[in-house]
């Protein structure tokens, strides 16, 4: 059962959150709708235009035979600003319902259908399998979405261990586990409605995904530590942002001096547009150390730079690179990668830093 390990450790982070949209939009009460959670308001339109296009009040066992349930799916997964699933997954399962009409019909007929949630989760997994996380989790949000949340695992568990909670819930897609991701997310609203009235489980799921998906928040939430106060109470304005700003260049100038102002894998020298990429996240480094050392991280370009963050390629220990099954093999020339790639020198150094990337970001 997921639970708090600090109260006061959320309580710093909601009214961090609050302080921030106070400054952004005003009054933080109404800053959630019109302000910085204003984009958030896709997630009820992608429910409605998605069940638009299903109809499930019209679907019928004849439906499952002729393989019509699945062409729905096919078609409300494409919905306008469905972003819920990579478009990875939403490929992958349009291809499995078109190759799997009827199976796919059945399945979808069963979790839409019937009561027994836990039944219908496991035969989703069955047809599908444990790491599509985020389709079967929004699969689940267009048919209850008051109890039932998107889930995209590598955010949402950055965000539920900065908020001192449990994170065992994302290490693969069970019931038992989805039903504890949806606790939490349960269990911050309800926290975070003591500060904000006429909150609801979309707001905290969009609260949540914000701390590690919005730039600005996370900064300033976040920034080097975890509280940003002197110690004479008050406010820390810029000092923090300064120190992790001066970090960050160090780190850029020990990459592009150990690569030669060269892309660790493809060698191209073009340095205004070479990213440099943290193996292990900056936000999960423990030491300053770690965060500005030359072995974690690599010198990318921008699509290679996206991949590796995205967790959608990684690197052996030989430096060979490992591109993640939920990039089809005829997106491999659009993404301008190939299985012959790797890294052009690896030391020992590097191996650690590889080895959590693998563990922790890589989409196996």
């Amino acid at each position: 059962m997921i639970g708090f390990l600090d109260d006061n450790k959320v309580k710093q982070i909601i009214e961090l959150v609050l302080e921030f949209l106070a400054k952004q939009y005003g009054n933080p009460t109404t800053a959630l709708r019109d302000g910085m959670f204003k984009p958030e308001d896709y997630k009820p339109k992608v429910h409605y235009r998605a069940n638009e296009v299903l109809r499930t009040d019209t679907w019928n066992s004849r439906m499952i035979r002729s393989g019509e349930i699945a062409e729905r799916m096919a078609d409300a997964i494409y919905v306008k600003d469905n972003n819920l699933i990579s478009w990875q997954n939403k490929d992958h399962f349009r291809k499995m319902l078109k190759e799997r009409p009827v199976e796919g019909s059945q399945v979808l007929f069963d979790l839409f259908k019937k009561e027994n949630e836990s039944e219908t989760l496991e035969e989703l997994v069955v047809f599908l399998g444990h790491r599509w996380y985020d389709l079967i989790s929004t699969l689940f949000y267009l048919k209850n979405p008051k109890d039932c949340l998107p889930c995209r695992p590598r955010f949402f568990k950055e965000a539920f261990s900065k908020l001192g909670m449990d994170t065992s819930c994302f290490k693969s897609c069970t019931y038992e586990n989805y039903v504890s991701f949806n606790d939490g997310i349960k269990a911050i609203t309800s926290f975070f409605s003591t500060y904000v009235d006429h909150i609801d489980l979309i707001d905290g799921h969009s609260f949540v995904w914000m701390l590690c998906a919005y730039k600005e928040i996370k900064e300033y939430v976040f920034g080097p530590q975890e509280t940003n106060k002197e110690s004479d109470g008050k406010k820390r304005e810029g000092k923090g942002f300064v120190k992790t700003r001066l970090r960050q260049s160090e780190f850029r100038k020990n990459l592009l001096e150990y690569w030669e102002e060269q892309c660790a894998v493809t060698g191209c020298n073009l340095t205004e547009i070479l990213i440099a990429s943290h193996t292990k996240p900056w936000s999960q480094c423990t030491t300053n150390q770690e965060s500005v050392s030359k072995y974690n991280g690599l010198l990318l370009t921008p699509n290679l730079d996206r991949l590796f963050d995205q967790g959608l390629i990684s690197f052996d220990n030989h430096g060979t690179i490992m591109i993640s099954p939920a990039i089809p093999e005829n997106e491999f020339d659009r993404l301008g990668i190939s299985q012959d790639m790797k890294l052009r020198k690896i030391e020992i150094g590097h191996i650690d830093y590889l080895a959590y990337h693998r563990r922790f970001i890589f989409r196996e």
